[in-house]
This record gives C-alpha cells, sequence and structure tokens, in this order.
C-alpha cells in the first residue's frame, strides 16, 4: 500500500516517523504547560515541511492521484 517505502532508505522512513511523533508532542505539551509556546508555531511549521516534502516525493513518483 506504501510503494514508496521500498525506494527510499529505511533510516529516512523511520526518521519522518520519529519527526512525527516528536512533532504530535510539541503540538500538544507546549500549550497545555505554557512553557515555550512558540513550540507549538515549530511543530506545526515541521508539519508542513513533512505534508510539502510527500507531496513533491508522490508527484515526482507519478501518483499525483
Amino acid at each position: 500500500m506504501m510503494a514508496w517505502v521500498d525506494s527510499v532508505p529505511m533510516g529516512l522512513v523511520r526518521t519522518i516517523g520519529v519527526l512525527e511523533v516528536l512533532g504530535a508532542i510539541g503540538l500538544i505539551l507546549p500549550p497545555l504547560t505554557g512553557i515555550a509556546p512558540w513550540l507549538a508555531l515549530a511543530s506545526a511549521t515541521g508539519f508542513v515541511l513533512v505534508q510539502v516534502s510527500g507531496i513533491i516525493l508522490h508527484v515526482s513518483r507519478g501518483e499525483a492521484k
């Protein structure tokens, strides 16, 4: 179902997964604790970059549908 996984190094796949988990934590904890609320904005920006990278990857592989 995720054919792109076979075309990229497994380390990159794991790195993307770790970054998404850290991003989710960064979106939830700073507003809840009130500590460094700018981290939520940084996490959201990181998620945008992940999505844009995913769009570029899938379009380059001809998976625009």
